[in-house]
């Protein structure tokens, strides 16, 4: 029987160097030796860390270990974990769930950042104390589909992708409002654009469905897109599509604007404001075109984190550039304001008005910045995050064994927790006083936010 192969000839277990019955402790070993050879922090390849963590992701999920070597029929002796069959949950609010498999993930089965870095680097702590406890999160509803990218927000419904389909769900409920089926699969996170929401399609189509109803109205061959995907900047639809370039359309009729010529492919997501489209290159170029007619504003060359976008905060631009290292540039002329160093790995990324938002391993912290880059309040949290939600003064950051924490952002402390029973694997959406997550299997959970006070 064929074998399948990863793009340099071996399987998930050849290339994380694990014998095709190994248990999942010793895939956990061997993924987190090999990255700390091949991250990206450490000079390593970026594409080559992609695959091993793609590999490990597999083969430490036992459904999704067990679809990939059914599906590439991988034959010998399979490693079979401890089924759990799940039972029906009849204390959560909302909907009750009959689960499948094991939701409550092991205590080792966290993200490869916790681990070079622990509490003998200087600075306080990775596990500070606490004041308030933590307790079960209040479930509300659960989408039992996969979802493939994060949800959609818009008004009181929230927009799924899954497959070849969009569905939208009421935020307050989890009830199916309407589901919309597409030639091909969705290859990119629907934006929301006025009142209607774009769809790219991995046939190069993009498609304007109505908000309200899930109607077509207009589609536009645009061309497979990359992962910068699609986003608004002020009055149009900007696309960064696989062959270098950047498209705008017209969100009311689909029509083609201005299309730009980039130095390389998008590798992350674009960040956009209304006159300006920041994009990130293959060719460790950042970029600034005018939303307005695509004109190029000004382009510079910076080593990037892997899968962290340039964030626009105010007047600014900020880069993320590897050793921890945050590059203030300014987003009218491009031209370095100043530089930011964490001492540590940065694991997420977020601008609300003119603060920024970092989440950084070593010890896990929350850290706000001004536009010019000090310090202006630093929150301890219990792991590593990625980037928070937000909601008035109140920051949620969610961590990878499923802790959720509410930050207190005027108090400057956690002021409540709670904890899910899977792992998240996405950043929390805020919306109509929900906390929206998407777990491993892509499943989307809707919780409400833990409340508490500040301390006196």
């Amino acid at each position: 029987m064929g074998r399948p192969r990863m793009d340099d000839g071996r399987t998930y277990y050849e290339l994380l160097g694990v014998s095709f019955d190994a248990s999942v402790d010793e895939i956990r070993r061997a993924y987190r030796a090999l990255v700390k050879r091949v991250h990206p922090d450490v000079g390593g390849d970026a594409e080559a860390f992609r695959r091993i963590r793609s590999a490990y992701e597999t083969l430490t999920n036992p459904l999704l270990r067990r679809e990939y070597d059914d599906r590439n029929t991988l034959t010998g002796r399979r490693y079979e974990p401890a089924a759990g069959r799940g039972r029906e949950h009849t204390g959560w609010t909302g909907a009750v769930g009959s689960f499948s498999g094991d939701v409550e993930f092991p205590e080792w089965l966290r993200d490869i950042v916790e681990e070079p870095w622990s509490a003998s680097d200087g600075h306080s702590s990775s596990t500070p104390p606490r004041s308030v406890r933590a307790t079960p999160a209040d479930i509300v509803w659960w989408w039992p589909e996969q979802a493939r990218f994060d949800p959609v927000p818009a008004g009181q419904s929230v927009l799924v992708a899954r497959g070849s389909a969009v569905v939208a769900l009421d935020v307050l409920t989890g009830k199916e409002l309407w589901r919309a089926g597409m030639v091909a699969p969705v290859a990119a996170r629907p934006v929301v654009a006025g009142d209607l929401l774009a769809v790219w399609t991995a046939d190069g189509i993009v498609h304007g469905l109505e908000l309200g109803r899930g109607v077509t109205r207009w589609e536009t061959l645009v061309g497979p897109p990359s992962a910068g995907g699609a986003s608004v900047a002020g009055t149009v639809l900007v696309c960064a599509s696989r062959d270098r370039g950047l498209v705008a359309l017209d969100p009311r009729s689909g029509r083609m604007g201005w299309s730009a010529r980039l130095a390389g492919q998008v590798t992350v997501p674009l960040a956009t404001s209304r006159s300006m489209v920041i994009a990130a290159t293959s060719g460790r170029i950042v970029e600034a075109v005018s939303s307005f007619d695509g004109r190029h504003r000004w382009r510079i060359g910076i080593k990037l984190v892997t899968d962290l976008p340039p964030v626009i905060a105010g007047e600014t631009v900020w880069v993320p550039a590897v050793g921890g290292v945050l590059k203030c540039l300014d987003a009218e002329r491009g031209a370095a304001l100043g530089m930011w160093q964490s001492g540590s790995s940065i694991a997420g990324l977020a601008a609300c008005g003119d603060l920024l938002y970092v989440t950084v391993a070593g010890p896990p912290q929350l850290i706000v910045l001004d536009s010019m880059g000090r310090m202006r309040l630093v929150v301890a949290t219990r792991s590593v995050c990625p980037e928070p939600a937000f909601a008035g003064h109140v920051a949620y950051v969610v961590n990878r064994e499923g802790g959720i924490a509410a930050v207190d952002l005027e108090a400057g402390r956690v002021i409540a927790e709670s904890e899910l029973p899977f792992e998240p694997a996405s950043i929390p959406v805020h919306h109509a006083g929900r906390l929206l997550v998407r777990e491993r299997m892509g499943r989307l959970w809707a919780v409400a936010p833990p409340e508490g006070q500040p301390d006196s």
